[in-house]
């Protein structure tokens, strides 16, 4: 069960760290219309790396608290 919650607080943080970058420019109005669905990748990318971190810390500093 423990498990099962890391994974949904893992996953909503990734939720967050996507939606606050939702209206970050990564680029020049140039680029972006260049290429598109890379920016929207790299977006995706970054969120998943950020919530990521941000879970693993998180959890960790859990766990220290509780042991």
């Amino acid at each position: 069960m423990e498990k099962f919650i890391q994974f949904i607080f893992v996953l909503f943080l990734i939720y967050v760290s996507f939606w606050s970058m939702r209206n970050i420019e990564f680029g020049s109005k140039e680029n972006i219309k260049k290429a598109p669905s890379q920016f929207a990748v790299l977006r995706v990318l970054l969120a998943i790396v950020l919530g990521y971190l941000v879970s693993s810390f998180f959890i960790s500093i859990s766990q220290l608290i509780l042991s």
